[in-house]
């Protein structure tokens, strides 16, 4: 790393270190949290397509009962909202807003 002003090494915003910490292992850090908040969102979507597709998207060439289809819906509905709650968790600590790739 150079002089200037340290990056993500994630989404590249530029980051200002807090609390006297050592640079290099704050922006290692910060970057992170940065790649695991974008993974979040990737996973978060993918979920939410999946859902939107409702029973034709979850179905695909399986033969599922209802009782199942619900609870898999059921299932996917609650992992999106853990994933959610981790995400909201990152930002809370977060120093810097992921930029877009």
């Amino acid at each position: 790393m150079n002089n200037s002003t340290p990056k993500c090494a994630t989404c590249g915003k530029s980051l200002t270190p807090h609390n006297g910490r050592a640079a290099i292992e704050w922006v290692d850090e910060e970057s992170a949290r940065c790649a695991r908040w974008r993974e979040i969102a990737q996973q978060r979507q993918a979920l939410a397509a999946r859902i939107q597709a409702g029973i034709a998207g979850m179905l695909g060439t399986d033969t599922m009962d209802t009782v199942d289809m619900v609870a898999q819906r059921k299932s996917l509905t609650q992992l999106d909202a853990t994933l959610e709650t981790e995400a909201q968790e990152l930002e809370r600590v977060m120093r810097h807003i992921p930029g877009k790739a």
